[in-house]
């Protein structure tokens, strides 16, 4: 490892990481260039997994690089809905006992890899957008498509273009009601639904530190809905604790440089933030709650793989405690 590149106050996390981890690379890697990098890991769940495994398939390799680093979850249709998804699950099922890699079934995938298995500064591809969750602790995780997966199963390595930054500043403090998703659909309103596009965003600010580990899961997951290729919190005491109650050392703590240039920096005053919620049809037409408020619900879901852990979970218990669900809505958990 370059301890220089680690220690130069000016580059951004995403150089430092690339530069630092790219393969046979003894230089400062600059937006806009274009280097491999070896995988720590790589993941596809259940609606990009078959394709990677056709096209490896294809490729005649006999054998994948490494079957400890590869996951593959079904979790996105599970248990099947029909015949068409149940044939995918079994060719699924059929290339993790021929390869002897990983396959977990029924976990929402993101969330099993940031609680089983990622740490700081490992590099993860995954072939689904979300996959950038896993910069919520400091590593470089980032989706790409089932072909690209399928060479990362042969060869262990991608090609990546080390993409500029965006600095958000957090500050002020939550006010009650005010959560991390309120947080990451505001920022989306602001940039716009391409406004991050294969871009790095790094968060910052002292409100970072009221911000859990599954708060900063929840608004590096949801990063993607403006085209980011990462979405980062930088380790902090808060992340060193969390790796010490479960047991796992990172591989590395890179942090920004403190004159590190960005392409553009925001400032979000949490002290101004209202609920915020994302109209149909774009995940940019962010308002105000009390905006829309009285429009009928049809069918509410409390989950997913942004908004279905434990602290989501218990907020809107405390919501609902006490009342019923209205006669003419759906609520699915």
């Amino acid at each position: 490892m370059r301890q220089d590149i680690l220690n130069d106050d000016s580059l951004t996390f995403a150089e430092k990481i690339i530069s630092i981890r790219a393969e046979g690379s003894e230089k400062v890697h600059h937006p806009g260039e274009i280097t491999v990098l070896p995988a720590d890991m790589a993941m596809a769940q259940d609606s990009t997994g078959p394709l990677a495994i056709k096209v490896f398939d294809e490729m005649g390799v006999p054998k994948v690089w490494d079957p400890s680093r590869i996951h593959l979850v079904i979790d996105h249709t599970f248990p099947a809905a029909d015949e068409k998804v149940a044939n995918l699950h079994h060719m699924m099922r059929d290339f993790a006992k021929k390869h002897g890699v990983r396959l977990v079934e029924g976990s929402i995938s993101h969330q099993h890899l940031l609680e089983n298995h990622i740490v700081p500064g490992m590099v993860l591809f995954g072939a689904d957008s979300h996959t950038c969750q896993g910069g919520a602790v400091g590593a470089f995780a980032t989706g790409i498509g089932s072909s690209e997966m399928a060479a990362v199963w042969a060869s262990g390595k991608l090609w990546v273009k080390v993409p500029e930054s965006l600095k958000v500043n957090l500050t002020g403090q939550f006010k009650k009601g005010i959560y991390a998703r309120d947080v990451i659909s505001h920022f989306i309103g602001m940039v716009g639904e391409d406004g991050g596009n294969y871009k790095s965003i790094e968060w910052k600010g002292h409100a970072v530190q009221a911000l859990s580990m599954s708060s900063r899961a929840c608004i590096s997951n949801n990063s993607m809905e403006c085209g980011c290729k990462l979405s980062v919190f930088e380790v902090d005491p808060a992340t060193q604790e969390y790796f010490r109650s479960v047991n796992r050392k990172p591989m590395y703590e890179v942090h920004a440089g403190t004159k590190a240039r960005y392409k553009d920096e925001y400032d979000i005053d949490l002290d101004k933030l209202e609920p915020k919620v994302a109209e149909p049809g774009n995940v940019d037409k962010v308002k105000a709650v009390e905006e829309v408020e009285g429009t009928p619900i049809d069918e509410a879901f409390i989950g997913s793989s942004t908004n279905g852990r434990y602290e989501d979970l218990l907020v809107a218990a405390k919501v609902l405690k006490g009342h019923k669900i209205n006669s003419g809505t759906r609520c699915i958990v």
